[in-house]
């Protein structure tokens, strides 16, 4: 229960409403301390722009491709969430000068204007930059001589000025917001030297998540090269040839599918095993290779609580799920440092996140994981658990598990092919650089989190102070 007090203009404002839910919910009391804030210190947003100023993407048929030489990448606001860009879809050349004006730069500030999770604020950082995005997105391109671009972006993405965006939704089943509602929000001006650390902080958060996603890449090319491989790109896999009209002679009696058996995965089989190799199974400690278990969720406050994660919101660059008492969980909902979690149940459509790999490091141990995510725990005295996440976060473990898939609508792993699964198996060293740069890398995403965070929170603090 929560208990609070309201003045009684704020009830009148709000139509005499007298239930306490309305005014004690976070959303309204963003909004007071947000509207309390002096006029004559806030700036509408459109007159901070420079260029275009605040606009969105045109609206268009889109035309897509599989050869990356033939397009440009495409991503959806979903995708862009994400602690690390990845698109396999290309929007083709045919296009062509649309593909300029969806193009994203360096410094834009994204707001989701469609659908579901519309009104969050993302700033474009350098693996964003050149990528095509969907005319779901709100571009904002402001000058930094007006305004610090971390600190507008800060802003935007605090609970205050979020709430300011949502208020301007409307539509039925499908909402939106237009650039114009966007345009009109008001910027609260701190000062100069506050928004000016505020913009040095998001600055240094952006480096460090460009760091993050370098290292990553950097720790998968590493262990390829030592067994002598290379990843396989999707539009590889996909111009292999169709699977179809092959023949396997006795077959594995524990699956008919034919998809287990397909060609092009069992020359990717055959590839990683012409080099040093283990199995999947025999490099896990004993229990460490399964879903987690199924338990009772019991609603509780954060502070009383921990978060629950499940497979969308897995790849979040700050998950957002729901809040679970302790008490009603097993202890395997948590994971040990080093877990590769990947998503156990889903589709097999080429944008789903069914099979791509996360790793559990620093605030990540602290989170709940559901049981539809699969862990893989493997046994450090054989293969340093940074090591085999450079590998499963691959596109060519990506196609290996695919390749496993067994069900209906909803596929699975099959548990009779998961543990022989192939691993490239490098020498110790090449084991403890590949680890090297996955521990740094996620210790760098984590830092550059918390800066945000902290960059945020110091908003929120000062205009609650401002309000009052």
């Amino acid at each position: 229960m929560r208990v609070g007090s309201v003045k009684a203009r704020d009830v009148i404002a709000a139509g005499s409403r007298l239930n306490g839910g309305f005014h004690l919910a976070e959303d309204q009391q963003a909004w007071r301390v947000l509207s309390s804030f002096p006029s004559k210190k806030k700036t509408r947003l459109d007159t901070l722009g420079r260029d275009r100023g605040v606009f969105r993407g045109p609206i268009f048929t889109r035309t897509f491709c599989t050869d990356p030489k033939l397009g440009r990448p495409y991503v959806s606001p979903a995708e862009l969430e994400r602690a690390e860009i990845h698109s396999d879809r290309y929007l083709a050349a045919s296009h062509g000068e649309l593909l300029a004006e969806l193009e994203l730069r360096r410094g834009m500030v994204l707001v989701t204007c469609s659908g579901m999770s519309l009104g969050r604020a993302i700033l474009v950082r350098g693996s964003m930059e050149g990528l095509c995005a969907s005319h779901d997105l709100i571009r904002i391109e402001a000058d930094a001589s007006n305004v610090p671009l971390g600190y507008l972006y800060a802003f935007l993405r605090s609970r205050h000025g979020y709430v300011a965006m949502r208020r301007q939704i409307y539509g039925g089943n499908i909402k939106h917001i237009e650039p114009h509602h966007v345009g009109a929000v008001g910027v609260p001006r701190l000062g100069e030297v506050f928004e000016d650390r505020i913009g040095k902080e998001i600055d240094e958060s952006i480096k460090l998540l460009d760091s993050y996603e370098r290292k990553v890449v950097e720790a998968t090319n590493v262990l390829f090269e030592s067994v002598g491989l290379a990843d396989v790109s999707a539009h590889e896999w996909h111009s292999d040839g169709p699977d179809l009209g092959f023949v396997i002679d006795g077959p594995n009696v524990k699956s008919l599918r034919a998809l287990n058996f397909n060609p092009r995965y069992t020359a990717l089989v055959d590839r990683i095993k012409r080099g040093p190799w283990r199995s999947l199974g025999d490099l896990c400690v004993p229990g460490g290779l399964q879903r987690g278990g199924r338990f009772k969720r019991i609603d509780a406050s954060p502070e009383h609580g921990t978060m629950l994660v499940g497979q969308k919101q897995l790849f979040w660059l700050k998950p957002e799920g729901r809040w679970i008492a302790r008490r009603g969980a097993d202890s395997d909902v948590f994971v040990p440092a080093g877990t590769v979690l990947v998503p156990a149940q889903g589709t097999l459509g080429e944008t789903e996140l069914f099979c791509r790999a996360e790793f559990a490091w620093g605030a990540g141990l602290d989170i709940a994981y559901s049981e539809h995510i699969l862990r893989i725990i493997a046994d450090e005295s054989k293969l340093l658990r940074g090591c085999l996440y450079a590998f499963m976060r691959s596109e060519t473990a990506f196609r290996l598990f695919r390749s496993l898939s067994v069900g209906t609508k909803l596929q699975d792993h099959h548990n009779a092919f998961r543990a022989a699964l192939p691993i490239p198996f490098p020498p110790r060293p090449v084991q403890e650089a590949v680890h090297q740069l996955v521990v740094s890398a996620y210790e760098a995403r984590h830092r550059a989190v918390a800066l945000e965070n902290e960059a945020i929170a110091r908003i929120e603090r000062a205009l609650e102070e401002g309000a009052n």
